[in-house]
């Protein structure tokens, strides 16, 4: 007989109370209560037992028993995000569910991994697995693999899942779009044909001018799509050393991708590196790639004189020769000082030009000619434009310079780097009255 239902409510939290404390097991209510079909439900949605209990203890060959637990696991797939009992830990019976795995794969797509094999092949399970994860695609069947709609699906969610395509997939144009669009990466698992197809490579190039590396050597020598690739590129991209060597010798060609990044000029070639309306132009504006030029073009004035004009180290590149030039050396060290140092030994030793390195850096004075550095014009200049320049100076020309008319907070900055370069204290004394007494 059948209990009436409140007296099950009260019966069965009786029940459960016993079972929570132990007092009582799963089995033995089952066996004492079991025949009590309204009981027995009651037991089972009490949420006191995991799903593996209930699946152990409930008796799945009775239609009944088999609606109520896989309810239960329905429920639980559906309301709870983390609910973590794996498919493979259900009885085969519901394993073999599909509305179940179907649940389960909603609430954790990687189920799909675990998921019977005739799951892996069913495309609502898969298209319900790659719509929550679309890495997913991995699990699922050959046949599945090279179903456009759901690897567009796939990819939509996770671009990586291109890679889990079909080799006919991978030939797809708008698939490999669709996934590089995402992720430009993926350009690698395209088909030879594809690489090979100027108006896919071109569509990439837009989003990516990286992917010129990917082209076929047909396409990495077309004019138009280098073009596209050295005009899209950003700082950083070095395109232009992935076109073809007929390329690198295009005078337009190499210009466009130099403006874009100008350390492009190491892919240019020989011809070009001896051109001089090509190297003047690049020179123009970076001055510092005058390394570049043929041996020829650094020992040409005017083209050292259009690198050093805008970048006064570059004079480290020119020829000796024009090291030697007091034009070139005096517009590089008015535009750095420091270029002083890649002078010619003469020119380090002329005043005007020693004058004009230390007005623009201090620290130049430290490549003049020795017979210049106790010249009173010369380190008094460095010392108004940067009396830290002092911290290089030997402390026995210190001694000689005559810094009366400094200001004496210069004068102090002088006597700061002295002390921490002697221990001797009667030399401490003199260079204490020297630099800081009026």
């Amino acid at each position: 007989m059948v209990m009436p239902e409140e007296r099950v409510e009260d019966q069965g939290d009786v029940i459960i109370e016993q079972l929570s404390y132990g007092l009582l097991d799963f089995e033995e209510a089952q066996y004492l209560y079991g025949n009590d079909e309204a009981f027995f439900e009651h037991l089972l949605r009490s949420y006191e037992w995991s799903i593996e209990d209930l699946c152990a203890c409930g008796d799945l060959k009775n239609p009944k028993v088999f609606e109520i637990i896989k309810n239960i696991a329905l429920d639980a797939y559906k309301s709870f995000p983390d609910f973590d009992v794996p498919l493979d830990c259900l009885p085969s019976k519901l394993q073999l569910d599909k509305e179940v795995v179907l649940a389960a794969v909603s609430n954790n797509p990687e189920e799909l991994e675990i998921a019977p094999s005739v799951f892996k092949d069913d495309k609502e399970v898969v298209m319900e697995a790659v719509l929550g994860d679309g890495s997913t695609l991995q699990f699922a069947s050959p046949r599945l693999k090279d179903d456009k709609e759901v690897v567009m699906e796939a990819i939509s969610n996770a671009s990586d899942a291109f890679s889990c395509a079909s080799k006919r997939l991978h030939d797809d144009k708008e698939v490999a779009l669709a996934a590089i669009s995402h992720n430009g990466r993926y350009i690698e698992y395209v088909s030879e044909r594809l690489i090979d197809d100027k108006e896919f490579i071109m569509a990439v190039l837009s989003s990516n001018a990286d992917n010129l590396k990917y082209a076929s050597l047909n396409l990495r020598d077309d004019r138009e799509v280098v073009m596209a690739a050295v005009s899209n590129s950003n700082r950083d991209d070095l395109v232009f050393g992935y076109a073809s060597k007929r390329l690198h010798d295009d005078k337009e060609v190499a210009l466009t991708a130099i403006s874009h990044d100008a350390r492009n000029i190491q892919f240019v070639s020989p011809r070009l590196i001896d051109d001089k309306e090509f190297i003047m132009t690049v020179l123009s504006s970076n001055g510092k790639y005058l390394n570049y030029a043929s041996p020829r073009l650094i020992d040409d004035k005017e083209v050292v004189m259009s690198a050093v004009s805008n970048c006064g180290i570059a004079l480290a590149k020119a020829s000796p020769r024009k090291k030697a030039d007091k034009d070139l050396v005096m517009a590089a060290v008015c535009n750095n000082g420091l270029a002083l140092q890649y002078a010619s030994s003469s020119l380090r030793s002329d005043k005007k030009v020693a004058m004009a390195a230390v007005h623009n850096n201090a620290y130049s004075l430290t490549s003049v000619a020795d017979r210049l550095i106790k010249d009173k014009d010369i380190y008094l200049g460095a010392l108004r434009q940067n009396p830290n320049v002092s911290r290089g100076i030997p402390n026995s020309i210190l001694l000689e310079w005559d810094v009366k008319s400094l200001p004496r907070n210069t004068r102090e900055v002088v006597y700061k780097w002295f002390k921490q370069n002697e221990e001797d204290i009667f030399l401490l004394a003199k260079a204490k009255k020297h630099f800081l007494v009026s």
